[in-house]
Parts: C-alpha cells; sequence; structure tokens
C-alpha cells in the first residue's frame, strides 16, 4: 500500500506516523516489530520526509532502532 506515493501522503495524513511512534517506544516490542515500524518509516520517508521530521519522538524512536540493532 505504502509503495505508491499517492498512498503514502494519505497513510501520514490519516494520523499513522503516532503509531509507528508508540511501536518503536514501546519495551514490549520484538525485533520484527522494530525493524517493520524502521522499514515503513523508511518508505513513507520517500514523499513525507518532513512529516516524519516533524513527529514527536518518530527520529528518536529511529534512532534508537539504528543503535540498538544496528539497522
Amino acid at each position: 500500500m505504502a509503495t505508491n506515493d499517492s498512498n503514502k501522503r494519505r497513510i501520514v495524513q490519516q494520523g499513522a506516523l503516532p503509531f509507528y511512534v508508540e511501536i518503536m517506544r514501546r519495551d514490549g516490542s520484538g525485533d520484527r516489530e522494530l525493524a517493520e515500524a524502521a522499514n515503513g518509516l523508511w518508505t513513507l520517508a520517500f514523499k513525507c520526509k518532513d512529516s516524519i521530521v516533524n513527529e514527536p519522538g518518530c527520529l528518536d524512536g529511529l534512532l534508537k532502532r539504528v543503535l540498538l540493532y544496528g539497522g
């Protein structure tokens, strides 16, 4: 769904970013969940980079993912 550029914008406009942040912040999130959240944000960033940068906790969550699990 997020591979289509217009869908990327819709996904972000409909409020999906806080859910990605929650997955990355939650202590109980497993490696697979963290990887999927990071990959989802990476895909969305091709058209919605500014929204991701401006979403509170989004970059912190990605940085945590990279530092803890190496990308």
